[in-house]
């Protein structure tokens, strides 16, 4: 069966669960500033995730590099996150964007939970996220945030013809793809979530058909104008959903809330769950995001401002060894790009 097929069918509601649905929270986490990130991700859910606080957290190492620091392994094992390793993909290592559906799919076999929730850990919890747990008619949720730079309007769209590139790459009818409204710009585009938190639940078998989309993309040399492969893992994540034909909602915006230095400030704070903060806990912009959780979320805030903007805890030798991977890593990439742009 081709990839790009579905096996299953979703249109009948779920059977009766004996017990209450359960999430586990998924994150990646290499050696530096995901370390510290995903330490304060897990910390947030701990002090500010209601119901959800005792959640199981797996924060997977998906491919080779330095080990994690020490303090790094003191906090997990404090907040009761566990820490597991995985082999790399065998073609694909120096796509990092690839680690989410090949940590999604590890983790899957590590866990009971009725729900798998894969979570940037450039994130953190404001108050009980209770979106996050699905009905019994629903099998998949993420956020329309924005756009996402190569999101498409349309035919006047300038990305428009990549989308009907990939639309044909993967056998999927541009009339039957559904439409969504963007929150930032209040722009209609075709279906195209935020990958930063999404939702779906265990049993349905979504991480290992949105892995075989991914790599069926990236294997196919697609890519977008002026951008190449970086937004292939976010673009694939709605078709997969699509094209399995999952029972899905929007994920409020309350539930991935952004805040950056690029963007200006957004309404809406006052009632997020979830916080995207991107590069906001760096020292530049760190007294920004105190002051504008100040009013909306105190006991947030009285706890980060006892925190430290957050920087790279890796010491020097592992500094070192990213920076040999890094460099490494590159020259498949530049071989890839050259072969995506030839084709």
């Amino acid at each position: 069966m081709s990839i790009i097929e579905s096996s299953t069918s979703h249109d009948e509601p779920d059977a009766p669960r004996t017990a209450a649905a359960t999430i586990c929270f998924v994150a990646c986490v290499e050696s530096g500033p995901l370390e510290a990130q995903t330490v304060r991700l897990a910390d947030s859910l701990r002090r500010f995730g209601g119901r959800l606080a005792d959640s199981e957290i797996i924060a997977v190492t998906p491919r080779f590099g330095p080990p994690l620091a020490r303090e790094t392994r003191k906090r997990f094992a404090e907040l009761g996150v566990r820490h597991e390793r995985i082999p790399a993909h065998p073609r694909y290592s120096w796509y990092h964007y690839l680690n989410t559906p090949l940590a999604l799919a590890a983790a899957e076999s590590m866990t009971d939970a009725t729900h798998m929730a894969w979570i940037d850990s450039d994130i953190i919890f404001l108050g009980e996220p209770e979106a996050l747990v699905l009905p019994q008619d629903v099998d998949f949720t993420a956020c329309v945030t924005d756009n996402g730079v190569v999101g498409s309007t349309g035919p006047d769209s300038p990305h428009e013809a990549d989308w009907l590139r990939l639309f044909k790459l993967l056998d999927i009818d541009p009339e039957q793809l559904p439409w969504v409204t963007t929150h930032v710009e209040n722009e209609r585009i075709r279906m195209y979530f935020q990958a930063g938190l999404f939702v779906y639940k265990r049993d349905i078998g979504f991480s290992d058909y949105y892995l075989k989309m991914c790599e069926h993309v990236l294997d196919s040399r697609f890519g977008f104008a002026h951008n190449g492969e970086h937004f292939t893992d976010q673009v694939c994540l709605g078709l997969a959903m699509f094209k399995s034909g999952l029972r899905w909602r929007h994920l409020p915006y309350s539930h991935n809330f952004p805040m950056a230095s690029f963007l200006p400030e957004q309404d809406g704070l006052d009632s997020a769950e979830i916080l995207h903060y991107h590069d906001s806990m760096e020292p530049h912009f760190f007294d920004t995001v105190l002051e504008r959780l100040h009013e909306t979320h105190p006991e947030v805030h009285e706890w980060l401002r006892t925190q430290p903007p957050l920087t790279d805890p890796a010491p020097a030798p592992s500094r070192l060894l990213r920076q040999a991977l890094r460099v490494a890593r590159g020259v498949p990439r530049r071989r890839y790009r050259s072969r995506m742009l030839a084709a």
